[in-house]
């Protein structure tokens, strides 16, 4: 599985918060323990894991159908809704010829209870395993992809 692309501002470790007014700051006080791309790719893999689809995810240089493509397109947190916004891409690319064969917008939202410490975190993890509980299904039910 390649490692989402995460486009600025949410290519870090900095937790995202998106002001009534559009502007764009950080969560006070709150970091994620990596660069997020990392931080969701291992969290996709592990996903399939715990869905008993390993068998979906084949190990790196072994044939596979399909690779699934995922962008981010929103991971913030909306101060104005106080709640903790998803938004991503997937797509399922043919492995021979790179023809794009499926692709799908998944999104997901959950509360927040306040904008600074763990909250804006476990809110963005939640909103991302409520994408997750929808994306993973989708994809194990057309192929195989390559591991990490």
């Amino acid at each position: 599985m390649a490692t989402p692309t995460v486009f600025e501002p949410y290519n870090s470790d900095l937790i995202v918060v998106r002001g009534a007014d559009g502007a764009l700051s950080r969560a006070p006080g709150a970091r994620w323990a990596d660069r997020l791309p990392t931080l969701l790719q291992g969290r996709i893999v592990q996903t399939f894991e715990n869905a008993g689809l390993a068998r979906q995810v084949v190990p790196q240089g072994e044939p596979a159908q399909y690779a699934l493509s995922v962008d981010v397109r929103r991971f913030d947190i909306d101060a104005a809704k106080r709640q903790a916004v998803v938004e991503v891409t997937a797509r399922l690319v043919a492995e021979s010829g790179g023809r794009v064969v499926a692709a799908h917008v998944f999104s997901g939202a959950a509360p927040v209870a306040e904008i600074a410490g763990v909250a804006p975190a476990q809110a963005l993890g939640d909103a991302f395993a409520d994408v997750l509980s929808r994306l993973i299904p989708w994809a194990a039910s057309l192929g195989r992809y390559p591991g990490t």
